[in-house]
């Protein structure tokens, strides 16, 4: 019971993670339509960013989908533990300490690879058990 769950649980999470690929793609066409020349190379690169970004979801939907494997669940697992860097809390400028942005920095790395280890090692585990001989 709780397999099928999560089974439907990842699918949804890939097709969320198919159509944020479209929309990125989508939305990227209208990046720098009204730009200067000294914004061209900022908005140049940022559109490649977005395509790259794009096309990365769009592989994680058609893995989930199509090819349901142990990596196809890792790629969904490293989109979620990397969305939660969107909820890192910023201080106020005048409160911050003079280390604390690298300090930041690192323990957010740490807890996405850490959030990155346990959901792949535990939702692999739980769809993909281990055959005994």
């Amino acid at each position: 019971m709780v397999r099928n769950t999560v089974f439907i649980v990842v699918r949804i999470l890939g097709a969320l993670a198919g159509w944020a690929g479209w929309s990125t793609l989508w939305f990227s066409r209208f990046m720098g339509v009204q730009t200067t020349d000294d914004e061209q190379y900022i908005v140049t690169s940022m559109h490649f960013i977005m395509i790259l970004m794009g096309l990365y979801l769009l592989l994680v939907c058609y893995l989930v989908w199509w090819r349901f494997t142990p990596s196809a669940v890792c790629h969904l697992c490293a989109l979620i533990s990397l969305s939660l860097l969107s909820f890192l809390p910023t201080p106020e400028p005048e409160t911050r300490h003079p280390g604390f942005g690298v300090f930041i920095i690192l323990s957010s790395l740490f807890g996405v690879c850490l959030i990155y280890r346990l959901t792949s090692f535990y939702i692999n585990r739980l769809l993909f058990p281990a055959v005994r001989i």
